[in-house]
């Protein structure tokens, strides 16, 4: 055993007080009195042996022998006669419940310094305080996990001053921190990112999606399921090959979840053998999963649950697990940004465990008055979930502006997926879908959502179009300025069937007479008007036609 006054080992005549404790450490926690009394038992018989020589300091008696400190030898009689380690033990178990793991680990703490300054191993103090914990029911509330954790906090307190830190790495693994030198690596031997699907599902990292209740975000995430398990590129975006996706619904019966798989399959044309063994589904109603909840004001985790979530993935395979949604995942407060960050990232240790990619779907907060779009910072209760999550997306529906410049009625059926937050791949632009309701042969009616494509500016255009608007403004007085009632695109919207009053048709007026401006097909020429003062006209530009078959951008 290691010394706490550095490499020297105690003297032989000592060692067999610190194999006393190590023996009797079962028994301090089934009987603390009976135990002190046999240590001081032994303590005495070694006095009268000769092994140790008893004199006086102060008003306590206090063991020692010739070559200790009257100070060492003081801590050490403390240590096994006076209390000690029984007394630490004796007032974590008399600690009121809700207030025991705290009293735990401020016992142990005072325990390790107290056997530090009686030239103890620091693991026998931790086996002593650890078998404690078992036959307490301590390790059995709060868990293995946060019992090591606390004694690994209660190894790491900062060294009282005259003792020193006796354990090995090797005798407890928890208090090892190492730091590992960097080691140069060609960076063609880096393996690359493990994409699943697009810029958001990839291995070994948690993904989320948030949006408002109703809009469609089960039926997207349940869409892609059925895209990355078929391996087909459903909704315009190619999964890295046939892929094992568990969907897990935390809210809808099972039944609810195959009319939407049923639908899919329907609008897409999937047949039966593109799914089994590779589509797994599950409902909370049947398969609840909680990986945590709250105890003693701590986040308590559920290892039975976080090991079985663990084997069913590696089981089978699954390269994609899904929670939808987040919320019936965990019992912990929403508005807790420490225990939704260390949920989070016990999900994570799944993720990384399995080499699987975890998806979870939440809800966000409503919006405020005047507010018409949102981003992941209105995800609703704490934000640690984004902060510990890789990427995340936020769907919105098509504002009415946008449903003008689209030309749309049913601008609720459009949804839009942004990303908020993807700090491992680039920013893209926005991915457009719909919702088309489907009725399947039982009579119901579902909703299945697809792709959709933003129009752009320039996609009602032909050269036909362009050339009709170039000898207009040939043989008339247009005006650029879109203030104007000589406005040149007001002849546009009449030969493009647009309404020049409606804020999403002007929009795209203007867009298109923009890029004809910048490409040259359009130009002003400054002259006089009726008035005689000088004015800007629309002219035919100086661009040359190179090709019939589209209008310049």
């Amino acid at each position: 055993m290691g010394s706490a006054r550095g490499a020297t080992a105690p003297p032989a005549k000592h060692q067999h007080l610190q194999q006393l404790l190590a023996e009797q450490a079962s028994a301090l926690v089934r009987s603390p009195r009976s135990a002190a009394r046999c240590v001081s038992a032994q303590i005495k018989r070694d006095a009268r042996d000769g092994s140790l020589m008893m004199e006086r300091s102060g008003p306590n008696g206090a063991y020692f022998d010739s070559e200790m400190s009257p100070e060492a030898a003081r801590a050490r009689t403390a240590y096994f006669q006076d209390g000690g380690i029984v007394s630490c033990l004796r007032t974590v178990k008399g600690a009121r419940p809700e207030k025991k793991l705290q009293v735990f680990e401020m016992m142990a703490r005072d325990a390790i310094t107290l056997g530090r300054k009686a030239l103890l191993d620091d693991i026998e103090t931790l086996d002593a305080f650890h078998n404690l914990a078992v036959s307490d029911g301590i390790a059995a509330e709060y868990g293995e996990d946060e019992i090591q954790a606390a004694l690994a906090r209660a190894i790491a307190a900062p060294i009282a001053p005259g003792t020193t830190s006796n354990i090995t790495p090797e005798q407890h693994p928890q208090s090892r921190i190492v730091a590992t030198p960097f080691t140069w690596r060609d960076p063609e031997s880096i393996p690359r990112r493990a994409w699943l699907y697009g810029r958001h599902y990839i291995r070994r990292f948690v993904s989320a999606t948030v949006a408002p209740g109703g809009l469609g975000k089960s039926t997207l995430v349940l869409a892609e399921s059925v895209a990355m398990a078929s391996g087909r590129g459903l909704l315009g975006t190619m999964p890295d090959g046939r892929l094992r996706v568990w969907y897990w619904n935390g809210e809808d019966p099972v039944e609810e979840i195959s009319r939407r798989i049923a639908v899919l399959c329907q609008y897409y044309t999937i047949s039966k053998g593109e799914l089994e063994g590779y589509l797994f589904i599950d409902s909370g109603r049947d398969l609840p999963l909680s990986i945590a909840s709250m105890a003693g004001g701590k986040v308590s985790f559920n290892e039975t649950c976080f090991e079985g979530l663990c084997a069913a993935i590696q089981a089978n395979r699954i390269d994609v697990f899904t929670a939808d949604p987040f919320i019936s995942m965990h019992g912990v407060p929403e508005g807790d940004n420490g225990a939704i960050d260390a949920v989070v990232k016990k999900i994570g240790h799944i993720a990384d465990r399995t080499n699987t990619s975890i998806e979870l779907v939440h809800h966000v907060r409503k919006m405020a008055q005047g507010q018409s779009e949102l981003t992941v910072e209105g995800v609703r209760g704490a934000s640690a979930l984004v902060n510990a999550t890789r990427a995340v997306r936020v769907l919105n529906r098509m504002t009415t502006d946008q449903a003008s410049l689209a030309g749309v009625d049913e601008r609720r059926r459009y949804i839009r997926a942004d990303t908020g937050k993807a700090n491992l791949a680039p920013p893209s632009v926005a991915t457009w879908f719909q919702h088309v309701a489907i009725d399947l042969a039982n009579g119901d009616s579902v909703s299945v959502i697809s792709p959709w494509t933003m129009p752009g500016a320039m996609d009602a255009v032909t050269v036909a179009h362009m050339h009709q608007i170039r000898e207009l403004a040939r043989g008339g007085e247009y005006r650029k300025d879109v203030r104007s009632e000589a406005w040149i695109g007001r002849p546009l919207a009449e030969i493009l069937g647009f309404d020049p009053e409606n804020v999403g048709h002007r929009k795209r007026l203007k867009g298109i007479l923009a890029a004809w401006f910048k490409n040259k097909v359009l130009a002003t020429q400054t002259r006089p008007d009726d008035r005689r003062r000088g004015k800007e006209f629309v002219v035919p530009g100086p661009w040359e036609e190179e090709a019939e078959t589209a209008a310049p951008v």
